[in-house]
């Protein structure tokens, strides 16, 4: 999954690499001037102190205007390359976000109903948090890295040739264990990295449903599983920490080791004269240098290998294809009148051959018709509408809308010609007016005003603190549900689609906003091809035709008073609700 991650942000870095590579080359002019031309620079001043011999302040000052060229020199040139690096690294951050944006959104409902909101926040934060890590760690950190390395070397050729081929040798070594070492902890920073995102996702799903938590006294029941998966992540970055200690104890006993050399051979060559005192000190300063680096590089390792297995849980995101899938070369369904047709329509959850939820199902619905289905809960209802707004795909046979397959075209265009109102509406945490506004961006403030008052939704929206301005907090929870609904519906008016889907639209509103919202219902099917879902059969008896869903398919078909006089399902269903809608219209 590392190389994967690694090969997606090289596919996003792909239209900024001109500013990547330029950003890179001049930080390695940078560092080679901070880290070899200024030392180079000391060493210099050293040799010429140690050989006084009648010279003055005036003697040096060549040099130091050498070195006030050469520090400011150095300095504005990484300020230059900062802007570089700046701007690479602003503009792929906008695009990491953009790409995981669309990437998260095209996955289809199932996916959503899979993954914890919280967790996939944490995730979809962690790829452009994780990118900025490796980004500034390549660019600053691993590029001063290999200038320290590679240039002191270079130098020490010239200089002590033995203590060069010394370094050279036991830096690839170091390097190659360190690595080897790093690699084996990549699976204890991901468990670590899989358990916060658990945590997350537990915590959120805990505070979104804390009125349930309270309301079932369930606080020392969700404190348990909460300690308990706590304390998993503990252990999980117990035994992260304890593997990164180990490397770190290989590490420093390496260094000391390598070190304790250079200082045998720097004495060494000293006391035979092969080198003189300004050497030896250079000698030491590279090392030193060389050292940190060394020591550097395995936080480096570190930090590259914890901000990797952080963007692995995103990437599997990126990796994971869509349930449901635009073909390539889709059609536009134009001139959309709303007549359905369903095509020996079979389908399964998760390929169950064994329980069919449809098979062969043949059905048509005349462009215009207003059309109920009821019956048990498990005999497709909810199912129905989600093959028709293509949530999921059909196991076999086929959906067309005016004769046009619904998966010959695009999903946005199929939903654009469908207006829908769940069970449960959904709604932003933004304004009222914003909420209904969603349902077409291009109406007017006259047109929403106009939706608000035919979903009876104005008169108790003009009475909140802000009107149309109120926010309705996440999910609409300062709404109560009857108001929520309304405003749903409202949306759905300013839709004006063709084709119009009603999911127990009315079941969260008492008899008086009920009576209300079913009036403005009325105005809304006009000209449209309507499908309402509905357990309350108060809400569909005047429709053109009734159809009792059941496992074992389409049992019957009618009006409402046809279906009454069958005295079959439909018949039986009404007579357990009539007593109560008779009491409501007294």
């Amino acid at each position: 999954m590392i190389w994967k991650t690694l090969k997606l942000y090289l596919v996003i870095m792909k239209p900024h690499r001109k500013l990547w590579i330029t950003a890179l080359l001049m930080a390695l002019v940078f560092f080679a001037g901070l880290d070899v031309l200024v030392p180079w620079l000391i060493s210099q001043f050293i040799a010429d102190l140690s050989s006084l011999d009648g010279q003055s302040i005036g003697d040096f000052t060549p040099f130091l205007i050498l070195w006030v060229i050469a520090r400011l020199g150095v300095f504005a040139w990484g300020r230059v390359q900062i802007r570089f690096h700046f701007k690479a690294m602003t503009q792929t951050l906008r695009d990491i976000d953009l790409k995981s944006f669309t990437t998260t959104m095209t996955h289809s409902s199932d996916f959503f109903a899979n993954n914890f909101t919280g967790s996939l926040v944490t995730k979809f934060n962690r790829l452009a948090r994780s990118f900025e890590v490796l980004a500034s760690a390549v660019m600053f950190d691993m590029a001063a890295l290999f200038v320290q390395i590679v240039f002191p070397v270079i130098i020490l050729l010239f200089i002590a040739p033995t203590i060069a081929f010394i370094l050279m040798g036991w830096s690839v070594v170091y390097a190659a264990l360190l690595i080897f070492f790093q690699h084996k902890k990549i699976p204890y920073s991901r468990t670590v990295a899989e358990y916060d995102s658990r945590v997350t996702g537990s915590v959120a799903d805990t505070i979104t449903n804390a009125l349930s938590v309270k309301m079932f006294s369930r606080m020392n029941q969700e404190y348990g599983s909460f300690k308990s998966l706590s304390e998993e992540r503990v252990l999980a970055r117990m035994k992260n920490l304890i593997f990164g200690d180990n490397i770190r104890v290989f590490k420093t006993l390496s260094l000391v080791f390598l070190q304790t050399i250079v200082f045998y051979y720097s004495i060494k060559f000293a006391l035979d004269g092969s080198i003189n005192l300004a050497q030896v000190i250079v000698i030491q300063f590279y090392i030193q240098q060389l050292m940190v680096s060394l020591w550097n590089f395995g936080k480096l390792v570190e930090k590259l290998e914890e901000a990797l297995a952080d963007a692995s849980e995103m990437t599997e995101v990126y990796m994971q294809q869509p349930s449901v899938k635009d073909i390539k070369n889709p059609i536009l369904l134009e001139r959309v009148t709303g007549k359905i047709d369903l095509n020996s329509v079979s389908f399964t959850y998760d390929g169950d051959k064994e329980r069919p939820v449809f098979s062969n199902l043949d059905l048509t619905i005349p462009s215009g018709q207003k059309i109920g289905f009821v019956g048990p809960s498990g005999g497709g209802k909810t199912t129905l509408t989600k093959l028709l707004l293509r949530f999921m795909d059909v196991s076999s046979g086929s959906i067309e809308i005016d004769g046009q397959n619904i998966a010959h075209t695009t999903q946005d265009d199929l939903r654009s010609n469908i207006a829908y109102v769940p069970q449960e509406p959904l709604l932003f945490h933004r304004s009222i007016y914003e909420n209904i506004l969603y349902g077409d961006p291009t109406a007017t403030k006259k047109d929403v005003l106009e939706a608000a008052r035919l979903a009876h939704a104005d008169e108790f929206i003009r009475k909140l603190p802000n009107s149309y301005d109120t926010l309705v907090g996440e999910r609409g929870v300062k709404l109560s549900g009857g108001q929520k609904q309304r405003v749903a519906i409202a949306r759905a008016m300013l839709k004006k689609a063709p084709i119009l889907i009603l999911d127990e639209a009315t079941s969260a509103l008492d008899s008086k906003s009920e009576k209300l919202i079913v009036s403005a219902l009325d105005e809304l099917m006009k000209n449209r091809t309507t499908i309402v879902i509905a357990h309350r059969l108060s809400t569909i008896q005047k429709l053109d035709r009734i159809i009792v869903l059941t496992e074992d398919g389409t049992t019957e078909d009618g009006t409402h008073k046809e279906l009454i006089k069958n005295k079959g399902l439909y018949a039986e269903l009404w007579s357990h609700q009539h007593d109560d809608f008779l009491d409501e219209d007294d």
